[in-house]
């Protein structure tokens, strides 16, 4: 649901024995550890989220997200200039997304899990292996329009999202 998050508290010690074959193994491949159970709601409960949480806010009172961090500055491309390339500056809007992928054991890359329990766009989280190789995807998506012509992509920088509704008013 879209709750609080559930309040787990568990501390088990495993012991393995180390040997080449273990080495090598969790050299190559994820140690992957899976909790299952069926939740089962203690009689103190309720009691006990009261005093370990002070209650929260309501989304309402807080200001739109703002991006994590300030946007970088391109250092690769800053030698060219609109007047020296002969071109006028635009502006578009861009659709961009990014998906970071994780590899298996079976070789391939699939998709992380995000987790969007905060229910805002712009505001999943994703849940990640400790330990993997991944790979980042970046979709770029624009406007439509007759001077636009794509050649090449050589840097992107991110520095500001817009939710969906701001699109085309800057």
């Amino acid at each position: 649901g879209r709750g609080s998050p559930l309040g787990f508290y568990h501390v088990q010690n495993i012991a393995v024995e180390v040997t080449e074959s273990f080495v090598e193994y969790i050299k190559t491949k994820p140690i992957v550890f899976e909790v299952f159970g069926h939740y089962q709601q203690h009689p103190l409960h309720l009691q006990g989220q009261e005093l370990n949480s002070p209650p929260q806010p309501s989304r309402r009172f807080f200001p739109p997200p703002m991006p994590l961090s300030k946007p970088v500055p391109a250092t690769k491309l800053n030698t060219m200039s609109k007047t020296s390339l002969g071109q006028s500056m635009s502006k578009y809007d861009l659709l961009v997304w990014f998906e970071i992928s994780e590899l298996e054991p079976t070789g391939e890359y699939i998709p992380a899990v995000v987790d969007h329990t905060a229910g805002l766009p712009c505001q999943g989280t994703f849940l990640l292996h400790q330990g993997i190789q991944r790979r980042i995807t970046v979709t770029i998506i624009h406007e439509k329009g007759s001077e636009l012509h794509w050649k090449d992509v050589r840097e992107l920088v991110v520095g500001e999202y817009m939710p969906s509704a701001e699109v085309g008013t800057r």
